[in-house]
């Protein structure tokens, strides 16, 4: 049996009528290596489970199905993480689908500098047209140094926090037990990059756009009244601060508040329109800065 050299994991819940899609792509693929889809099936009402055994039919050498009953992102990825097989993991949302150059993108991003993360842009689609606004700039290319890495993803413009435009080497994130964090009042891919991102020395980025991001009504983001999702911005600040102590991360290379400031910003201005924007800015605000400025022993305390 050929060794896997890339396994997917596909997080699947409720799109049906975007699934045969994510899944066709993945087929059409331009990368000759071996490669593994793991279908990790989080929908029990809807007619996903249908969708991917016709798929595991046709090409039963690339597809599984994993079913689960999490009702949480978090754990649906890690569920699919425990069975891949692959020298490399990318993660994929069952409502977008990939390029057909995808895998070899971030394969070749990684494999000849030997690098343990592999980070690519992507497109917004939008009413199934690309809809790219200025916010999804992005302009780093190579290989970067970890702390410039991490600014930039914490700033949430140069490099965004998604987990689904990057490679990982899956020996690297079972050494270090890297996770996705189960707590759904934070936002976990921005949790589980800065982690990794952490523990890396060098990172490699590519301009290419490889990955179509769906944004639909009916998305996780998108069922979460903006207000809410400052919440988890916040509570997200608290976690990397945390995690930052952890790794003895010195807090004034971290700078994690300019990329809470920015999101605040942008969901409070941009997003909420039933609120008073100013003084709802304001109620954050001071949130944030206790969150800044609070002890590790605070923090911990938080919940």
């Amino acid at each position: 049996m050929e060794e896997i050299i890339i396994s997917i994991i596909v997080a699947i819940h409720g799109v049906e009528d975007y699934l045969r899609k994510c899944l066709s792509s993945l087929v059409h693929q331009d990368f000759s290596l071996p490669y593994e889809v793991i279908c990790v099936n989080d929908s029990p009402s809807d007619k996903s489970p249908e969708i991917i055994d016709e798929f595991i039919q046709k090409y039963p050498t690339i597809f599984k199905r994993l079913d689960v009953n999490n009702k949480n992102l978090s754990f649906t990825r890690n569920d699919g993480l425990k069975i891949a097989k692959g020298e490399y993991v990318c993660f994929v949302d069952g409502d977008d689908f990939i390029y057909e150059n995808y895998l070899s993108t971030l394969y070749n991003l990684v494999k000849k500098g030997n690098f343990n993360i592999g980070v690519a842009n992507f497109q917004y689609i939008k009413k199934g047209k690309i809809v790219n606004p200025v916010s999804t700039y992005f302009s780093l290319n190579g290989v970067i140094k970890k702390q410039p890495a991490i600014k930039s993803l914490l700033g949430d413009v140069r490099v965004h926090a998604f987990a689904w435009n990057k490679i990982y080497k899956r020996d690297f994130l079972l050494q270090n037990k890297l996770l996705f964090k189960s707590n759904t009042e934070c936002i976990e891919d921005i949790l589980f990059n800065f982690e990794a991102f952490l523990l890396c020395d060098k990172i490699a980025f590519s301009r290419k756009r490889i990955y179509g991001y769906v944004q639909r009504e009916q998305s996780l983001i998108h069922e979460s009244p903006s207000l809410k999702i400052v919440d988890k911005l916040l509570c997200s600040a608290r976690e990397i601060r945390l995690i930052a102590n952890e790794h003895l991360w010195k807090e004034t290379d971290l700078k994690f508040y300019f990329f809470c400031k920015r999101l605040l910003f942008f969901y409070m201005f941009n997003i909420e329109k039933t609120a008073s924007p100013k003084e709802k800015y304001k109620e954050y605000k001071k949130k944030l800065k206790y969150i800044k400025n609070a002890s590790i022993e605070e923090l911990k305390r938080m919940n």
